[in-house]
Parts: C-alpha cells; structure tokens; sequence
C-alpha cells in the first residue's frame, strides 16, 4: 500500500488511497460459482456428499459380507485357541502359564510344539497370532516348529521313541478335538 501525504485525512472504511486519489475496495471477483455460495450451503453441500459416500460404502460393505462365506459370530464347527490349549494341557499335565512361559524345559517344548503345530493345522489364524497366543513369542518361533515337524527332525523325529510319542500325542489329541467338534463340544470363544 502506498504511503498516505501528511495532509491529507484517511480513507473512510471500505476506501483506499490509490495514486492520489481515495477509491473503494475492489473485491476480487468470484473465480466460479462455488465462490458465490455462501459457507451453509458448502457445508450442506459437504454433507450430502458425505451421505452418499456412506450410503456407498455400506452398500459395498454388504456385497464383501454375501462373498465371505466364514463369521466370527457363527462359529459352529469352529476350534478356538483355547479348547487346543486346554486339550494340550488336559494330555501332558502342564498348565497354560507353563506353556507359555519363558522355560525351555524338554517336555515344555514339546508341549509347547504340539499346541503350536495344532493350532496351525487345526486353526485358520496366522504364524503371528499363534505365536503372541503361545506367550507373546515371535513369529519365527511358529516357523521353526512347523519346520522341525514338516521335517520329522528334532524332537519330531520318527526314529526315536520320543519322536513317536510326540506324533502318537499329536494324532490323539488332534482326533479328539476333531470329534468334539461333530458332538459340538468345542467351546464358543
């Protein structure tokens, strides 16, 4: 803005000095029709937008629900973490604390393998869900009972009677989870 001379007085409100002269403000002009509108109408405008952007999306949250075929809230025939944990616990005689404890005693790791290899066959969870319900341990850990078991290495060995044990406890275990299921003992999460 230019500077105003001493003598003369200052533009009323809504005027400016311009080159010697005292002239109204111009307003920009409105660049397009939405300029014009006034901030009610933006927001009511916004708001209709917002409603058909939900109606939208509800509408293709229902079409995903009619392709899934599996839901949490009907899970007969389901086996839940916890009835593997139980009928693992029931078979060797440990608890589920001492499962998922931090020992890496003989027996608690096979125990502890045996519930990690059922709920990876038994279960659609992941190698990291099964991993943080078995004592908030790595994913790696699933990985590498899944690998001792698919090898029939370790302490899933064929050629010991240890190993056999282990896959006789296994297939036991495993049936009887399988045949809770048809009688609907399993229980709901």
């Amino acid at each position: 803005m230019t500077k105003i001379p001493n003598n003369v007085m200052r533009p009323p409100i809504g005027f400016q000095y311009v080159k010697g002269k005292v002239e109204p403000i111009k307003k920009p002009k409105p660049k397009n029709d939405l300029q014009q509108l006034s901030t009610r109408q933006i927001k009511m405008i916004e708001i209709d937008n917002l409603e058909k952007r939900i109606a939208i999306l509800q509408d293709q949250l229902e079409l995903k629900k009619s392709e899934i075929s599996y839901y949490p809230e009907k899970a007969e025939g389901r086996i839940w973490l916890k009835d593997i944990m139980e009928a693992v616990c029931n078979h060797t005689s440990f608890t589920p604390i001492e499962i998922t404890s931090e020992r890496r005693y003989k027996e608690l790791v096979k125990a502890r393998s045996l519930y990690i290899n059922l709920c990876l066959d038994l279960t659609k969870h992941g190698v990291t869900h099964i991993a943080r319900s078995c004592g908030d341990r790595d994913h790696t850990t699933v990985c590498h009972h899944q690998k001792i078991k698919a090898e029939n290495s370790k302490c899933w060995s064929m050629k010991t009677d240890e190993g056999l044990a282990l896959w006789a406890d296994y297939n036991k275990i495993k049936q009887e989870l399988l045949n809770n299921i048809q009688h609907g003992y399993c229980s709901e999460k």
